[in-house]
């Protein structure tokens, strides 16, 4: 289940390559509507690699777990707890499967659209795709760019269009639309927090068992 979960939550998550400039917290919300699911997520970004705690409210009830992305390794891993146990499981680069539909984002424009997200001053893109299409809104954030994630995540989601197209900024909302145009999935940034980060919140906790 919290593989699921993780890669529901993960499809339109910002990414390219390491080049990391930022050092700070992000707080996320995202919902997933066709599987009820939500999620509030805290994304710790710092000199020894990246972190996501997530908060999982679905269907079956509520959970936890988090993700890392230890600098200079090309896997992610993920940490679960529940019945009991403490589980680890390695997360490889095949799970960014450019053949995954959700990544079929292949054409953004700007509308000339501008609204206030939060406290973002942001501009509003569509993008198109071969299994819909997203509204995304998009901001520049002092100190923030798309070089400060995760390599494993390069070329996924909404991310790899606006970069097509040369459109600056940092995804700060956006919905996702199947070709019904029924929602399936919204997320947005909710703060943005520079800082020094503990690299001990970093680092992969001991005692959780390998799951393969």
């Amino acid at each position: 289940m919290a593989m699921k979960h993780f890669i529901n939550f993960l499809i339109f998550i910002p990414a390219a390559l390491w080049g990391q400039s930022f050092e700070g917290v992000l707080h996320l919300e995202a919902l997933n509507y066709s599987a009820g699911e939500a999620a509030q997520i805290t994304w710790y970004i710092g000199a020894a690699g990246q972190r996501l705690d997530y908060q999982i409210k679905t269907q079956e009830g509520q959970g936890q777990y988090s993700i890392f992305f230890p600098k200079g390794d090309l896997n992610a891993y993920m940490t679960a707890e529940g019945n009991g146990e403490k589980r680890l499981y390695t997360i490889p680069p095949s799970l960014a499967d450019p053949s995954n539909p959700m990544n079929q984002l292949f054409f953004a424009r700007e509308t000339g659209n501008r609204a206030p997200k939060g406290r973002f001053d942001a501009r509003e893109v569509h993008i198109q795709g071969t299994q819909g299409h997203v509204e995304c809104w998009v901001a520049d954030v002092p100190g923030l760019t798309v070089n400060d994630f995760p390599q494993m995540l390069q070329g996924r989601g909404a991310i790899r269009a606006l970069l097509a197209q040369n459109i600056s900024g940092i995804p700060i909302e956006l919905t996702a639309y199947n070709p019904e145009g029924k929602a399936l999935f919204h997320q947005k940034i909710i703060s943005v927090e520079p800082g020094k980060v503990n690299e001990s919140l970093l680092k992969i906790p001991e005692g959780y068992t390998r799951i393969e």
